[in-house]
């Protein structure tokens, strides 16, 4: 795929990604499963990553341009995590927010070593 259709697709996910933690908490299914959420968190996350990290990757001698699209990911589920404040019946966690950033990183990081590892 282009890089501007990663850049594409990293952008709808991103959206994606807020409109569902702008959905005030009667709006969202109801999981009784311990966890679930922050699998959720975990995966939407991670998704939004290796998507971000694709259109990073097609530009290799850019290093800075992937620090700042790593550091962009980062604070933003940083902020989307916060605006939750302001969502009826939601509120900000630690614990969301420590499940986001787990998912950015492992997709960030581990990803590649996947494609790598695919193309040998």
């Amino acid at each position: 795929m282009k890089t501007r259709g990663y850049l594409i697709m990293s952008i709808l996910w991103m959206c994606l990604i807020w409109l569902l933690s702008s959905m005030p908490s009667k709006e969202l299914p109801r999981v009784e499963i311990i966890g679930v959420d922050k699998l959720a968190h975990f995966s939407l996350y991670c998704v939004w990553a290796v998507l971000s990290r694709l259109f990073a990757d097609s530009f290799p001698k850019h290093k800075t341009l992937q620090s700042i699209i790593l550091l962009f990911l980062l604070m933003m589920a940083g902020l989307d995590e916060y605006h939750q404040i302001f969502i009826p019946g939601r509120d900000v966690s630690a614990y969301d927010l420590l499940a986001n950033w787990s998912g950015i990183l492992f997709g960030w990081f581990l990803s590649p070593l996947f494609w790598r590892r695919r193309a040998e």
